[in-house]
Formats: structure tokens, C-alpha cells, sequence
């Protein structure tokens, strides 16, 4: 009998672990990109994002959510001395590294911090795109906040607002800008071995 009890608490042991086992996952979605600090009223670029993530279970409503995205970020401006629109284009790989909390019904909330790694930066317009990476900083630092919802089949849909901290801008001259980026995605999570006890 001690036995049988012994068998069944390890198997029990195992389910559990099994059950809290890491989730892997594709995201991606369209990015609402400006800047703030601007002193000539930029407009939004409109972009998009998408790579891959890992869902940690650390509690049953807490969870780490670290990420791995290609990001289009930048911004639209016109020029006081020919009225013609410029569109900054400012491309990124993104490592946020969520915090959620979730509810019973799928929904759930996030917020944590980001770093950022600048892989391009061009100006475009009617005539052609300049490499102006030189003048943007290397690495970018900010903090998202989120809501989300997952449904039992493993298929997601999130919004999430990043907020730049540092200044990506690197000569003193210029505008000290920080990146603000509105995001909207679809993301699914591999392995629903467990639908019906959590999400």
C-alpha cells in the first residue's frame, strides 16, 4: 500500500511539473510607431513586428513572458523648408521581458522592461532612402505595459504600449527622442497539452 501511495504522489509530482513546463510561442502584429521629445510634431509610422516568445508559469496566475521580436519603429515628419514628408524608419530586435498576471477567463495583464538592439536607420521619401544610423544609439531602454487574452486553443490576441527611457538620438544637437510604440498582436503557444486546466 505504501507503495502504491509512494507511485502515486511521484506521479502526481510529475504531472505537476509537466503541467508548469515552459511554453514556447509565434507572435506578431502591426506596430503604431512615433517618438517623443520631437520638436517638429512627428506622426505615426505604421510598421509591424513578430518573432518568437516563452511562457513561464511561476505561479498559478503569475508569469514571465520573455521575448525575441523584430520591431519597425520610427517615425513621420515634415520639413519646415519644403513641406515634404520624411519617414524615419528605425528597425529593431526587441528582448522585453514580461510579468503577467492571469485571470481565470484568459485574460491577463503584463508590464516589465525592454532592450533593444537598432539593426537599421534610414530617412525615406519620394526620391530614395539615406543610412542615418550613425546618429542613433546603438541600444534602446523601455518599459511595456499590457493586456491580453488566451483562448484554450492556444491562439491569443494583446495590446501593449512601450515607452522609451533613454534617449535614442546620439549627437547633443539634436532632439533627445525616445521611442513610443503602440503595438496590437496575434500570438499562438505551442503545446496545449493542458487545455482545459489553465491558460
Amino acid at each position: 500500500m505504501k507503495k502504491v501511495i509512494v507511485l502515486l504522489f511521484a506521479a502526481g509530482i510529475a504531472g505537476t511539473a509537466s503541467a508548469q513546463l515552459p511554453k514556447l510561442g509565434l507572435k506578431g502584429g502591426l506596430n503604431l510607431a512615433t517618438v517623443a521629445g520631437s520638436t517638429s510634431s512627428p506622426s505615426m509610422r505604421l510598421s509591424g513586428h513578430g518573432g518568437v516568445l516563452v511562457h513561464i508559469h511561476l505561479a498559478p496566475q503569475i508569469a514571465l513572458q520573455p521575448e525575441v521580436l523584430y520591431s519597425g519603429q520610427g517615425f513621420k515628419a515634415t520639413s519646415p523648408l519644403n513641406n515634404k514628408e520624411y519617414t524615419f524608419a528605425l528597425n529593431y530586435v526587441n528582448v522585453p521581458f514580461m510579468v503577467q498576471y492571469m485571470f481565470d477567463n484568459g485574460f491577463r495583464v503584463e508590464a516589465g522592461p525592454q532592450v533593444g538592439v537598432l539593426l537599421s536607420a534610414k530617412v525615406k521619401d519620394d526620391a530614395g532612402s539615406s543610412d542615418i544610423k550613425p546618429s542613433f544609439k546603438q541600444a534602446d531602454f523601455g518599459l511595456g505595459l499590457g493586456v491580453n487574452y488566451l483562448s484554450y486553443s492556444g491562439f491569443g490576441i494583446g495590446a501593449r504600449y512601450n515607452f522609451g527611457l533613454s534617449t535614442i538620438t546620439k549627437t547633443a544637437g539634436d532632439d533627445p527622442l525616445k521611442n513610443r510604440v503602440g503595438q496590437i498582436s496575434l500570438f499562438y503557444l505551442l503545446d496545449r497539452q493542458h487545455k482545459a486546466k489553465s491558460r
